[in-house]
């Protein structure tokens, strides 16, 4: 499923492929190199295409 998480961090968004859109209130950690960041979601946006089938979603992740 493409998601493409939005952040702080990553503003012009990082997209992954997940098997579900976390729900808002879940919190997602992102591993690197200095740690491991956790955000909690806030927002979602769904994308649909012109017959009403799932394409992707946008997740605003904040702090």
């Amino acid at each position: 499923m493409k998601i493409t998480f939005l952040s702080e961090d990553h503003p012009d968004g990082l997209e992954v492929d997940w098997p579900e859109v976390p729900r808002i209130g879940d919190n997602v950690s992102f591993r690197h190199q200095g740690g491991t960041n956790t955000l909690r979601v806030f927002g979602v946006t769904w994308h649909a295409d012109g017959a009403g089938e799932f394409e992707s979603a946008d997740v605003h992740l904040t702090y």
